[in-house]
């Protein structure tokens, strides 16, 4: 398995929309921010993931 590189951008996205959602003084504002971040940090997450390495198709010769 392949670990792919940290997602820096998606988790500074995410701190800073956390950030709004939480210092911004209109209602329907930190609403949109809040979910703005749960969606960042889900993407973040996703992307952290370990890939595996696609294999070689196995061939049975004897076929």
């Amino acid at each position: 398995m392949k670990q792919p590189p940290f997602p820096f951008v998606l988790v500074a996205l995410t701190a800073v929309m956390g950030y709004l959602a939480l210092s911004e003084s209109e209602a329907a504002l930190r609403i949109l921010c809040g979910v703005a971040a749960l969606i960042l940090a889900a993407a973040a997450l996703y992307q952290s993931r370990p890939v595996r390495e696609p294999e070689e198709p196995i061939t049975d010769d004897d076929l």
